[in-house]
């Protein structure tokens, strides 16, 4: 590992930033050892300067996202 993570992230509105998919060093390379490509996580960010920010915590997030059945079938008469 280089000590870097690509996310997908939503809104943050601290930033203002728009959701975005981005890359990220991290403060530490042990921190991706908890997380799996492709996982749900929750992280902190700070920035060091100008353009550079750092993750500083990443873990697997506590709820995951729902995955969305298929629209079921009316089910009228049940």
């Amino acid at each position: 590992t280089k000590g870097e993570v690509t996310l997908t992230h939503g809104q943050i509105s601290s930033l203002n930033w728009p959701g975005m998919t981005m890359d990220f060093r991290v403060s530490d390379k042990a921190l991706l050892q908890r997380v799996e490509p492709g996982q749900a996580v929750e992280f902190d960010v700070l920035q060091q300067g100008p353009g550079q920010f750092v993750i500083t915590r990443i873990t697997p997030a506590a709820v995951q996202p729902v995955q969305r059945a298929p629209a079921a079938a009316d089910h009228k008469g049940r």
